[in-house]
Parts: C-alpha cells; structure tokens; sequence
C-alpha cells in the first residue's frame, strides 16, 4: 500500500488517478517544468500553441518567453509540474527581487509560466494554474527612464550628426518601437504630407520584416518638422521605395547596440542624459503628457491596443493634472 507524508499529498495523488482513468491512462509521467518549458517554445514555434486569441506568437514572444523561462529553471527548473504550488512560486519572485532584478524582467519571467500553466490544465495534468494569487513586484518609474526636459532633448538630438541624429530625432518625436524604427522604409515616409506609415516590425533575431506587435500597431504618425528636415537629409536622390530609411551593415537596418553606445559616449561627455532607444519611447510619452496631449490621441500614437494600456503604464505622469483639470473648469464656469 502506498503511503502519504500528508493528507494533501494523498488528495493531490488520488484526484491525478481520477483524471488518468477518465482519460485512458494510469498515471501520467512526470513532466518537470524545464521539460514541460521546452515544450512550450516548440509549441509556440511550430505555431501548435497559440495566444488566448488562437493567434501564433510572434517570434519575438517566443524569444522573450525563452529569456524568461531561463531565469525560472534555477529555483523551479527540476520540480514535476504537478509539484510546483503558489509558495514555491512566491519564494522564486522573492529571489528574484533580492537578487536586484526589475520589476519588469520579473514578470517577463513568470509571463511563459502562465502559458505553460494554461496548457496544463487544458490538457488535465493539474487542475489550478498555482501563480493564481502569486503577488509580482509593481512596476514603477524606475523602470522606464526618460527626460522630463524637452531643451535637454534638443540639446542630445543637437549633439548628433548624420544618421544617429535622424534616428533619434525620430525616436523621442514619433515614439516608435525599437523594432518599428528599424523596419522603416522609405515607402513609409511621405515627407510631402508630413507623415510616416507604421506597417511593420523587425525581427532581429531572423533578419526579416514581421507584422507588427497588434493591429493597433499599424498606424500613421504625424512628422513634426524637425523629423521631417532630418529624415529629408537623411534621403538619397534616387531612394529605393524599400531601402531601409536607416540602412546598417549587411544590407540589414541599423545596429542598435552600436548606435546607442555612439549617442551614450557622446552625450557622456556634454553632461548629457544617457538613454536607450526604448527609453526615447517614453520620453516621447512623457512630454506628449507635459504638452497636455489628449490620453486617447497618445494612446493612437503609440500604438497601444487600449487607452487602459496607456494609463497604466504613463497614468503616474499625470499626478497633479487633476487639480489643473479642475481650474480649467472653474475658469470656465466663472468665464474667466
């Protein structure tokens, strides 16, 4: 007879037996979380696990999704996937956070784990996904640098030349995605109207153009004329319509490692900000906020899929409109 160090041991193997006898099978092997880990990103490769909406992943999903799982294996890597419960969970994020990373890298850790989950149950292994309650780490501020100050924006643009500053100029005045940046053409941009057309991101893993992060993605972003001038001398007499617009080595579109360290040495040594192209996102939305931009109009611009998205990640920049709001109203109501 087998025996149980405790009651919720016993239960846990009785109800497993249960489902292995509706389902034609004794008992089910054990599946560690690194193997059941491996075959989450060959699912998703091979296009047979899709997101909540029956649509593949994206190769840069199942990239990050790989990084993520990377930082899980330590602390959960061996364990069944049966045996993992919400402590062990907890205890990892806690280790997570002591060992200094970012809120944001700890929740790309624990986004493949929820997928996995979600196929475990499906498919009857376990009964309750165990991150149900598992509290993450808030994402704050820290996570997402920008300059507050637009003369110290012109001054980093200023401080540039050639193409780094058309790049840049593009990046803190349209807010683009890294990936949207690189897979500019010059299709895209009509300069005669003003506006650049936002069709595609690029993968840089398989060198290759991929439909964008949602269909909210695809849009038009007006040029402000001090993109419009860069990106005028930025184009050739005889630009091919699909040549890249920031062209790179290899017939690929520029590097981003070695174009941000140019612009970080560079404004290192004019006492300047040091950002990422990432972060020139939201300096983008930072000032956007500070120009008193409308919420839904931001939300358009950058390609979010829901104002909500907006909010959560940009709504803390808005700390101390409420009282302004306010005195507009009452300007308005006393005709002031």
């Amino acid at each position: 007879m087998r025996t149980f160090p405790a009651r919720g041991a016993a239960e846990a193997f009785q109800q497993a037996t249960k489902t292995a006898i509706r389902g034609g099978v004794l008992v089910a092997e054990k599946k560690t979380v690194r193997v059941a880990g491996q075959e989450l990103l060959d699912g998703i490769e091979s296009g047979r696990i899709r997101n909540k909406r029956r649509v593949p992943f994206k190769p840069s999903v199942h990239r990050a999704y790989a990084q993520g799982l990377e930082r899980t294996y330590p602390h959960i890597g061996d364990l069944d996937v049966r045996d993992v419960h919400r402590r062990d969970l907890q205890r990892m994020v806690t280790q997570l956070e002591a060992d200094g990373l970012a809120p944001s890298t700890i929740r790309n850790a624990v986004a493949p784990l929820r997928v996995l989950y979600r196929e475990a149950v499906q498919a009857e292994l376990v009964e309750v996904s165990p991150l149900v309650g598992v509290q993450l780490p808030a994402s704050d501020e820290s996570d997402r640098r920008h300059v507050d100050d637009p003369a110290t924006v012109t001054a980093m643009i200023g401080a540039l030349s050639g193409q780094d500053a058309a790049i840049w100029a593009t990046a803190f005045y349209t807010g683009l995605r890294l990936g949207e940046l690189r897979a500019l053409r010059w299709r895209n941009v009509d300069l005669e109207a003003g506006v650049l057309h936002v069709t595609h991101n690029y993968e840089h893993t398989q060198h290759e153009l991929v439909a964008p992060k949602s269909r909210h993605s695809v849009r038009s972003v007006p040029l402000s004329t001090v993109v419009a001038d860069r990106l005028n001398r930025q184009r050739p007499a005889d630009a091919d319509p699909d040549g890249w617009v920031f062209p790179g080595a290899h017939g690929r579109p520029f590097d981003n490692g070695s174009t941000t360290k140019r612009a970080n040495r560079i404004w290192r040594e004019a006492k300047l900000a040091e950002i990422t192209l990432h972060e020139a996102r939201h300096t983008f939305a930072s000032l956007m906020i500070a120009a008193d931009a409308n919420f839904k109009v931001l939300s358009e611009l950058m390609g979010h899929s829901s104002i909500t998205i907006t909010l959560d990640l940009y709504g803390k920049l808005m700390q101390g409109a409420e009282k302004t709001e306010i005195e507009k109203l009452t300007s308005y109501m006393t005709g002031a």
